[in-house]
Formats: structure tokens, sequence, C-alpha cells
């Protein structure tokens, strides 16, 4: 029964944990790598199911030792205490030696986390670290990290031999102080020993017997505790927001946000040495010093100018009053054209700062087949920003933007955001590089926090993503993705998303098998099935994300033409992209 319940245990305790994998939010799956979850599916969980039954034993250890106790108390009386004094002396040496057990499989836990990560990005990375060789370099990282653990190791071994030493020791301490304090109380004699002494030390040995299980206990319970905590970590983690789904009240829209606010989480903890961290502190000195340097000089400098104007204003007053004297007038000379740059530039800092709201803003803009799906009311809110001059941009040695400190709200990334999408129209999100086109597409499918608005869609969503997800499988099945096969659909798919003469460069055509990630196709190659599974999903709403980007000019035409604006024609669709000649 509890071999039946440890098994049990250990199955829920990994369901759990895959059921939390789904639900992770982008932050925290940015923060849990490959290594920690097989290290928390492999080891916490076995961890916890082997100890946790020999916690049922300590039912019976109180029976094991207070009864053999009660009869040599009976006998011996007061003098059968000093075996708990023994015990009770060298309890503070067995925490000790606890504790050193528990650090040290706490830091083994952890080195294993490094281990399997290192170990599983090699083992994926195995054709890139071929055909580079630098077998030799990966090995060492390898070895490097498995010399940490084995430190710990070694560590956990050498407390656990003196924690067994201990309590193996101890039974033979009780029985010798408990015999030698009997019998010099009683003054037993020789001739009594065997009357009065013998029999009782069966029940000593008895009674000291379960301390010698106490090792594997204390064991079994650091085990447990510390698995338990890094389980108990790893399923607080915070989880994607699921709402209920809203539907808009216009008939004719599909996507409608008022007023958003969205928000990315933390950025990924990178793990860090002592020495990194040092160095990292040194770095950021130095920069601040920089900062304030340029800063000092560049006030001097602007002081200076002042100055220098000043002067030359005093100067053209006193020429000005030396020729009203004279009778004759001398006009000021006009400013030159370079301060007027400096008048415009000025102005133009302005509108920035004024605009500034909106520097993250993505400029939204409409096909003509389709009607407008900006509402009137709320284009403010996206209409294009004004180019920024160079006064107005921040120079290289200013101080980046400290962080938030935890529990200040974090500068929203996107924020009093308003559109519309009509059913059926082709709406294209324009915009540089890191402007919030993505973040867009992100609010829309709930990876990003919203943080005040509100979000109303109705219908199915396909979305695209820059980073493309392709799975273990062939490029049918990657396509089809566990929808019902139907064979003129799927040639069609298959036509307007370019994929014909793919198929017949690789080796078995649609049939072939793609390794893990997509190890064995080009980057296009991997956009366009990715492009060709949302379009076989057959979803009311696309949000594709820049698909064209990893694709040649000839062939993005193609599939904005027979694809985009053609098969899905009649479908919500939200393209982000940079590439706008392309389309138009």
């Amino acid at each position: 029964i509890i071999f039946h319940f440890s098994s049990n245990l250990r199955s829920g305790l990994a369901g759990l944990i895959y059921k939390k994998t789904l639900l992770l939010n982008i932050t925290a799956q940015s923060n849990i790598d490959t290594g920690r979850l097989i290290s928390l599916l492999s080891a916490d969980t076995n961890q916890i199911a082997m100890m946790f039954p020999m916690f049922f034993y300590l039912i019976v250890l109180p029976l094991q030792i207070f009864i053999p106790f009660g009869f040599v108390c009976y006998d011996w009386g007061a003098s059968a205490v000093i075996s708990f004094a023994v015990i009770v002396v060298s309890i503070p040496f067995q925490i000790i030696i606890s504790g050193i057990l528990a650090t040290s499989m706490k830091s083994y836990l952890a080195h294993n986390d490094e281990r399997n990560k290192v170990t599983n990005e090699t083992m994926q990375g195995m054709r890139v670290v071929k055909y580079s060789g630098l077998e030799q370099v990966f090995l060492e990282r390898v070895e490097f990290a498995r010399a940490k653990q084995l430190q710990d190791v070694f560590a956990f071994t050498i407390a656990l031999q003196l924690m067994v030493s201990i309590m193996r020791c101890t039974p033979l301490y009780v029985n010798v102080a408990t015999m030698s304090v009997f019998i010099n109380v009683k003054s037993i004699a020789q001739t009594d020993f065997a009357v009065r002494v013998q029999p009782n030390i069966g029940f000593l040995t008895q009674m000291t017997q379960p301390f010698s299980m106490l090792p594997m206990f204390i064991q079994a319970g650091s085990m447990v505790i510390i698995s338990q905590t890094r389980v108990r970590d790893f399923l607080i983690l915070p989880e994607l927001k699921i709402v209920e789904q809203i539907k808009p009240e216009d008939e004719q829209l599909d996507v409608e946000v008022r007023n958003g606010v969205f928000v990315w989480g933390d950025p990924p903890e990178i793990p860090l040495s002592m020495v990194e961290k040092q160095e990292l502190k040194k770095e950021s000195g130095r920069r601040k010093k920089e900062a304030a340097k340029q800063a000092a000089i560049k006030a001097k400098q602007e002081k200076k100018r002042k100055n220098q104007e000043k002067e030359s204003n005093d100067n053209v007053e006193i020429n000005n009053d030396k020729g009203k004297e004279n009778g004759s007038v001398i006009h000021s000379p006009q400013p030159d054209s370079g301060n007027e740059a400096e008048d415009s530039n000025s102005q133009s800092s302005n509108v920035t700062v004024f605009s500034d709201k909106q520097k993250n803003e993505p400029n939204i803009e409409s096909s003509q087949s389709p009607s407008p799906v900006v509402s009137p009311d709320n284009s403010d809110s996206l209409s294009p920003s004004p180019t920024p001059s160079p006064s107005s941009s921040q120079s290289p040695a200013s101080s980046p933007t400290p962080s938030p400190k935890p529990g200040e709200h974090k500068k929203p990334t996107l924020f009093d955001i308003n559109f519309r999408l009509l059913k059926g129209s082709l709406t294209m999100v324009i915009g540089g590089v890191g402007s919030g086109k993505s973040s867009l597409g992100a609010a829309l499918i709930g990876d990003i926090e919203k943080r005040d608005g509100e979000i109303r869609i109705k219908g199915q969503i396909a979305y695209c993503s820059q980073t493309v997800w392709i799975n273990n499988n062939t490029v049918k099945g990657n396509i089809t993705f566990g929808n019902t096969y139907d064979e003129e659909k799927y040639k069609d798919v298959v036509r307007i998303c370019a994929l014909e003469p793919d198929f017949q460069t690789l080796a078995a055509g649609d049939m072939t098998a793609i390794g893990e990630k997509g190890v064995n196709l080009s980057g296009g190659q991997k956009a366009r099935i990715q492009l060709a599974r949302a379009v076989y999903s057959d979803r009311d709403i696309y949000i594709l994300d820049d698909p064209l980007s990893a694709v040649d000019a000839h062939v993005g035409r193609i599939l904005f033409e027979e694809c985009i604006d053609g098969r899905l024609k009649g479908k919500t669709r939200m393209l982000m992209t940079n590439q706008l000649h392309q389309e138009i």
C-alpha cells in the first residue's frame, strides 16, 4: 500500500508540473529552462516519492523506543534515564551535520539543473557543434558543470558518513554509560551481573536500534523538504490570465480594443556567478562615470556657447549705441542658418516630447478594398509619430532608464491603444524594429499582460509568430496538425504557400520527417509551413507577425497575393511588417 501511494504521488506531481508548464506566461517560460524541467520531473519527483514512505515508519518508532525503555526503567529505575542523556548529547552534532546535508543537496540539485541545461543544449545543437569542430569546447562546458556537481556529492557523502558513524556508535555509548551508572549506584556484585544486568542489555539494544535509522530519516526529510520547495517554487510561477472572451457590440467588428494598456513581464533572470556580478557592477559604475563626464562636458560647452552669445549681443548693443551717437544705425546681424536649424530642432524636440506617448505605438493602415478599421474618434492614438530631431534623441552617453524595483509598476509597452478590425478586413501594422508590432499581436492573444482597457474578440484566432515553432513530425503532419485531412484543401494550401518546389527537393516530399525544431529545414521553409498550418486550420481571425521576412521578394509577393490577400480574403487579417514595399 505504501509503495502504491508513492507511485501515485510521483505520477500526480509529474502531472501537476506538466499542466503548469502549459499555463506559464511568457516571463515565467523565459525563466524556466529545459534543464530545470528535466530535473524537476526526474530527480525531485523521484526523491519525494521514494523518501516520503519512510515517514510512515515514524508511526511505529515511538513504540520501538519507549516499550523497551519501560522494561529497563522497571528494573533499573532512574539509572535508565542516562540512556536518553547520551542520546541528547549527540543531537547537536546531528543537527550540524543535517544542515550540511541539506545545503549540499540543495546545491547538488541546482548544479544538476545547470548540467542538464548544458547537456541538453549540446545535444540539440550537435550538428552545429560537429560542423564547427567545437566538440572540445562543449565537452569542457559539460565537464565544468559536472565538476561543480561532484563537489556537492563529496560534501554530501562526507556528511552522511559522519552521521552514520555517530548513530552507529551511539548504542554502544548508551549501553556502557547506563550499565556503569546502574552498577555503581546499586553496587552490583560480579556474581549478580548475569541476573541484574545482563537481561536488560537486550532491552537497551532494542531501544537504541531505531536510532541507527535516524540518519536515513534525516536524509529523507532534508531531501523531501528541498525537493518540495523546488516543486512549490515552480508551481507558484505566474500563469496566463484566462479571461472570458467578449464579443464586440458592433456586429461588423471582429476585434475591438479600447484604451488598452499592456506591459511585458519581468525580463528573464540570467544566472550569474559572483565574479560575473562584480564585473557587471564595475562596468555599470564605469558607464555611469562616463555618462556623468560627458554630461559635464556638454553642460560646460553649452555654458560657454551662451556666454559667447551674450558677449556678442553686448557688442552689438554697444555698436548700435555708438552708431546712434554718430547719426548712423548699425543693424544687428540676422541669425544664420545654423541658428535657424537650432530653433527648428528645439521646436521639433518639443513636439517629440509631446508625442512621446506615441513612440511605441505602431501605425495602423488599412487596405483600400476593405473599409477602414481605425475608428474616427480614436484615430489620434494611432497616428504616426513625428520624426524625432537629432537634438531630441538621447545621446549614447546618457545613462539608460533604470529598471523598476520589485513592487513598482513597470513602464507600459503599449498604452492608450484604440483600434477596431472590421470583419473581413486586411489591416497592416507598419513600424520599425522595436516599435511594438509584435507586442500588439501578443496583446490580442493574451501573451502580454493587460493592465487596463478592454479587448473584445469574436471568433477563433490563428497566430503566426516571428519565432517559428515546428513539431517533430512530417511536413504533412505539421500542416494538418491534428485537423481532418482534406486532400483538395491540403493541395491548395501547399500551392498558395509556395511549398510545391520544396516538396520536390525533400527526400520523401511532404512525408519527410522533420527533426526537432525543424533542424533540417531552412528559415523560409519553416515560415511557410507555419503559414500553411494557420491557413489549413481555417480560423476566423489571422494575426500574422511578419511572415514574409524570411522569404525573398518574389516568394513574398506570391504569399501576399495568393495567400494573405487571396485565399484568406474575407477573413479578418492583421499583418505586422516593416517591408511595406513588398505588399504595395
